[in-house]
C-alpha cells in the first residue's frame, strides 16, 4: 500500500471514495465533481490499481492511496483495506461499481458507520453467466450496505427488479456536472465544415468505429458537409484500431484522434455536433457536458441514454449499429434548422435545471448524513 499524496486539513466529515483506479473517465469526473463542491468535508481516494491522471483536477486537499492490489482475488488488498480504515476512521465509506463492491464487506468488518455504493452501469455483464454471478455477489454483499445508488432510471428498474432493492437503501441520484464551466454563448447558423466531436474511452462499448464509418457515409451523401472534420478525445485499446480504419476510409485528414484531454469544456465550446456511438450508456456525463455547452447531441438508443436525449426534443436517437441513420442524423444535426436550434436549447435547458453538481451533491450528503 502507498500513500501518493496528503495535506491534513481538519474537516467537519471524513468520507473515504474507493475506486479501481482514478484515470480519466466519465466516472472519474463524477468524483472530481462530488469533491470539488464539498471542500467542508474531508475526502480521500482509496485506489485499488496504480493510476491518478485525474489527481491534478481535484481540490489540492485530497488524500491518495492506492492499495496495489495484484490481478484476480487478491485477499492482501482486503487487509491492507482493513488497516486503513481502521487507521483513518472515516464517517462514510462511498465504493463506486462492481469492481469496488465486494470491499464493502471490509468496511463493515473495519467498522466504518456509513457504507454507501453507487452503481454507475453494467459494464462486461453481456453474457448471461456473468450477470447471474454478479448478482449473487451483490444479494451477498448487500445487507451490510445502508444506500445503494444508482444514476439513471433503467439501473433503478434493474436494481428493484433483479436485486430487489427498495427505498430508502435504494436510491436514484443523478450525475451532476459543473454546468458554469460548459457554459456557452452559441450561434446554430449553416457551416460549410461543420466540427463533430465526440468523447470516450477507446474502447469496444463505446463503438467509435461506427462513428468514422458513419462520419464516411454522411460526407459522401451529403456533399455539403464534405469539408467537416471529426475530432475523437479519449485514449484506449482500440486506438490502432480506429487509427487503421480511419486511413482505410481516406479519412486521414478529416478525421484527428486527440488522445486525452483535459480542456474538455473548450473543445465543445468550439465544436458544432456533438456524436455518441456507445453500445451501452447508463448516464453517460459526456452528454451532460454536451448539453451545458449548448451542442445538439445524437446518440444511439442505447441504455439509460434515452433519459436524457429524448429524440426530437432534447437530441436526436438513431438505432445501434446503424451507420446510414447515423450519418443521416449527423447530416440534420449539422445544419441551421430551426428545429435543431430548439433541440439544443430544450437540452441546455434540462441539464442546466436537473443536473448540477450542487443538486448531485445535495443527494449524497443526504445519503450520507441519514
Amino acid at each position: 500500500m502507498r500513500c501518493i499524496s496528503k495535506l491534513g486539513v481538519a474537516m467537519t466529515k471524513k468520507i473515504v471514495h474507493l475506486v479501481y483506479s482514478f484515470n480519466i473517465g466519465g466516472l472519474e469526473r463524477v468524483i472530481v465533481n462530488l469533491i470539488n463542491s464539498s471542500c467542508e468535508a474531508e475526502h480521500i481516494i482509496i485506489t485499488l490499481t496504480p493510476g491518478q491522471e485525474l489527481a491534478g483536477q481535484l481540490n489540492p486537499h485530497t488524500t491518495f492511496y492506492c492499495l496495489d492490489k495484484k490481478p484476480g482475488n487478491d485477499i492482501s488488498s482486503h487487509l491492507r483495506l482493513h488497516r486503513l480504515l481502521r487507521k483513518i476512521r472515516p464517517d462514510v465509506l462511498h465504493t463506486y461499481n462492481f469492481g469496488t463492491f465486494e470491499y464493502q464487506l471490509t468496511a463493515f468488518l473495519a467498522g466504518v458507520p456509513k457504507r454507501v455504493h453507487a452503481e454507475h452501469g453494467r459494464d462486461g455483464e453481456y453474457d448471461e453467466r456473468t450477470r447471474r454471478r454478479r448478482t449473487l455477489v451483490r444479494r451477498f454483499v448487500l445487507p451490510v450496505i445502508h444506500h445503494y445508488a444508482v444514476v439513471s432510471p433503467d439501473l433503478y428498474q434493474w436494481a428493484k427488479t433483479d436485486l430487489k432493492i427498495s427505498e430508502p437503501k435504494l436510491q436514484l441520484v443523478y450525475n451532476g456536472i459543473d454546468t458554469k464551466a460548459f457554459e456557452c454563448q452559441r450561434q446554430i447558423a449553416e457551416k460549410k465544415s461543420p466540427i463533430f466531436i465526440t468523447v470516450g474511452r477507446l474502447a469496444e462499448v463505446k463503438n467509435q468505429t461506427l462513428l468514422v464509418d458513419a462520419f464516411g457515409i454522411m460526407r459522401k451523401n451529403h456533399s455539403q458537409y464534405e469539408n467537416a472534420t471529426l475530432l475523437i478525445i479519449g485514449d484506449g485499446p482500440l486506438r490502432s484500431e480506429l487509427s487503421t480504419q480511419i486511413e482505410s476510409l481516406g479519412l486521414a485528414h478529416v478525421v484527428s484522434l486527440l488522445g486525452s484531454r483535459d480542456d474538455i469544456a473548450e473543445q465543445l465550446k468550439n465544436a458544432d455536433v456533438f456524436v455518441l456511438t456507445s453500445n451501452y450508456e447508463a448516464m453517460p456525463m459526456t452528454v451532460l457536458e454536451a448539453m451545458a455547452a449548448g451542442l445538439p447531441v445524437v446518440s444511439t438508443n442505447v441504455g439509460g441514454v434515452s433519459n436524457i436525449v429524448k429524440d426530437r426534443e432534447t437530441g436526436f436517437l438513431v438505432e445501434a449499429k446503424n451507420p446510414k441513420q447515423l450519418a443521416d442524423a449527423m447530416a440534420m444535426a449539422a445544419s441551421a434548422e430551426r428545429r435543431v436550434r430548439d433541440v439544443a436549447q430544450k437540452g441546455n435547458a434540462m441539464v442546466l435545471h436537473q443536473y448540477s453538481v450542487e443538486a448531485m451533491k445535495s443527494r449524497y450528503f443526504d445519503l450520507y448524513d441519514n
